[in-house]
């Protein structure tokens, strides 16, 4: 269709230029000082672009084709082409034809339009072409923006992500935190503020032995952690508010999250928008998940709260209450289980002797 197309519109051309090739003819008539007639003149218009359509739509034929050929090798290259190069291709193309515009102002007063016209025609395609071959030539200054523009959006988002872990002191009591971090499951770096080995320190000194063994534990655990060179002191203070509040605001300040097992500083914690880890969560988490209808072997180990329940524990600590389990206190016995509760505590599972 593109090429009958093309073919077509080289018949007015072709008569265009009959046309203008007789005006070229009638000047040189005139300067021999040869008359033609008016008959004769019009005779010769028609005959010459009637001619000359014919001629150029014959070669519009051969023409076509080869137009046709470069437009469909235009095309797939432009669907190759990243769509940075093509709009980089088109953007240089359209400054070239700027400037070839403003470069022809200087020929306008040039006498001749034949030489007017090509010398256009010249610019024109110089100028689009080379601004083209400029703008795709210089596409690695532009990749250096946009990495530049990248890492700024990294540098920003490494801002806005979190800065750290920060342990309070139940966490650092509790002692696990060390393993732990060995799985390579808590923020870094881990962050102990002052204050928090202050009160450890405290604990540690405490005249009660609960405390002072707390306390000791506590600050064990800061030792192998340091030992790890994963922890940073926070050496920072917020007067007049309690443990919790300095927390929190240290944790806001640090866009840290906070590790820890005290379900009050949880709550606060997450009211105010900062992330909690509960390793007491994490645990229930992980505890093997078990329907009405599975078999456990288990060691019922004393008596439930009713006379005739049974309570034993399987490995994870998970409390196991068995019906009419009481007379096998201290024996190992096999339990299907019946029902499962879960409680803030932990699960309870609920069986019955098989």
């Amino acid at each position: 269709m593109i090429k009958k197309i093309i073919q077509i519109l080289f018949i007015p051309m072709g008569g265009a230029l009959g046309y203008w090739s007789l005006t070229l003819i009638e000047k040189l008539f005139k300067l021999m000082n040869i008359s033609i007639t008016t008959g004769f003149r019009i005779f010769c218009e028609i005959a010459f672009v009637s001619l000359m359509a014919v001629v150029f739509y014959f070669i519009g034929g051969p023409v076509s084709n080869w137009l046709s050929d470069i437009l469909s090798k235009i095309t797939k290259k432009a669907k190759e082409m990243p769509v940075k190069d093509l709009f980089l291709a088109l953007l240089g193309l359209i400054v070239g034809l700027i400037c070839a515009f403003l470069i022809c102002q200087v020929f306008v007063n040039i006498s001749g339009e034949l030489l007017v016209t090509c010398i256009n025609a010249l610019i024109y395609i110089c100028c689009g072409f080379l601004g083209i071959r400029v703008f795709l030539m210089r596409r690695d200054d532009i990749n250096i923006f946009e990495k530049r523009k990248k890492n700024e959006k990294e540098e920003k988002s490494a801002e806005t992500s979190l800065g750290g872990t920060i342990l309070d002191s139940s966490i650092l009591i509790d002692g696990r935190a060390v393993d732990i971090f060995k799985t390579g499951f808590l923020f870094e770096p881990v962050l102990i503020p002052k204050f928090i080995l202050d009160e450890l320190t405290r604990l540690a000194d405490s005249e009660e032995v609960k405390k002072r063994t707390r306390g000791r534990i506590g600050l064990d655990t800061v030792k192998k952690l340091q030992e790890l060179k994963t922890v940073k002191i926070v050496d920072k203070d917020y007067a007049h508010e309690n443990i919790d509040a300095k927390i929190i605001n240290l944790a806001v300040e640090q866009n840290a999250c906070i590790m820890t097992n005290d379900y009050s500083l949880n709550m606060v914690a997450s009211v105010q928008g900062v992330k909690i880890l509960n390793i007491n969560e994490l645990a229930n988490a992980l505890k093997p998940t078990v329907v009405a209808g599975d078999e456990l072997t288990i060691e019922i180990s004393k008596l439930g709260k009713d006379p005739t329940q049974g309570v034993g524990y399987l490995d994870d600590g998970t409390m196991v209450v068995v019906e009419n389990g009481s007379e096998y206190v201290d024996t190992v016995v096999k339990v299907v289980v019946t029902s499962m509760l879960q409680t803030n505590a932990g699960k309870i599972i609920f069986g019955k002797v098989k």
